[in-house]
């Protein structure tokens, strides 16, 4: 916990653990075995930290569900959560309070902290030390299937197993680009005579403009003079 959460993380499928209200027994007649010494103790909470393995009998941590006793016999508790380096991993354990069980022994750092060996089961740890990582899915839950590969050639292989089916093409449609679209009946600009249609030809001018461009005016009197053209395309009058 800490100022921004008054509970300790948890995933959404994690299961809660009671709260122990009671302390085990432990008879004069069962074997015991110094593990370690008290850590820590944060309220009822205590964290013992074990000695390094010194036999490959030591070598293999403690599993949760061990019963834990202080040297005078006095029961501290189960393992609740191992954690740390594997070869001298912690152990928590939580006490009951004094009002929940008056057994409940005062702890304190520095305790020696036992193992009861009847009562205790560990963790093989044969095939941890191989190469790997520690990968989280959904949840914060473990990973069912990691995708861990020896070479790239499988993980290749495992993509292209995994890639989902797609829209095959034929050689022929992968090779033939698409049509131009048709053009514009407006053109390129969009206005008549601009790469578009052709500009409709002018309107003769009317027979009033014609002849005020030849010199002659309305009102004036008019002759007409036959006119014919010689071999050179010249009038001849």
């Amino acid at each position: 916990t800490d100022a921004a959460h008054r509970e300790p993380p948890k995933t959404r499928n994690e299961i809660e653990r009671e709260a122990p209200t009671t302390v085990p027994v432990i008879e004069s007649d069962e074997a015991i075995a110094k593990i370690g010494r008290v850590a820590s103790v944060v309220g009822s909470t205590v964290v013992i930290q074990t000695f390094p393995a010194t036999t490959n009998d030591d070598a293999d941590p403690l599993d949760e569900d061990s019963v834990l006793c202080l040297s005078d016999r006095r029961g501290l508790g189960v393992i609740e959560e191992v954690f740390g380096p594997v070869s001298a991993p912690l152990y928590s354990t939580r006490l009951p309070s004094k009002e929940q069980c008056a057994d409940a022994p005062d702890v304190r750092v520095g305790d020696d902290a036992f193992v009861v060996l009847g009562r205790s089961r560990k963790i093989p740890t044969k095939g941890l030390y191989r190469k790997g990582y520690d990968a989280s899915g959904k949840d914060d839950e473990e990973v069912e299937d990691d995708g861990d590969f020896s070479d790239d050639e499988a993980e290749a292989e495992a993509k292209r197993a995994n890639k989902p089916p797609g829209k095959k093409r034929s050689a022929s449609a992968r090779g033939k680009k698409a049509p131009p679209p048709p053009p514009s009946p407006m053109g390129g600009g969009g206005m008549f005579g601009m790469r578009g249609l052709p500009r409709p030809p002018p309107p003769p001018p009317p027979p009033s403009m014609a002849m005020g461009q030849m010199g002659i005016h309305q009102g004036q009197p008019m002759m007409m003079v036959p006119v014919s053209v010689d071999a050179r395309g010249q009038p001849v009058f």
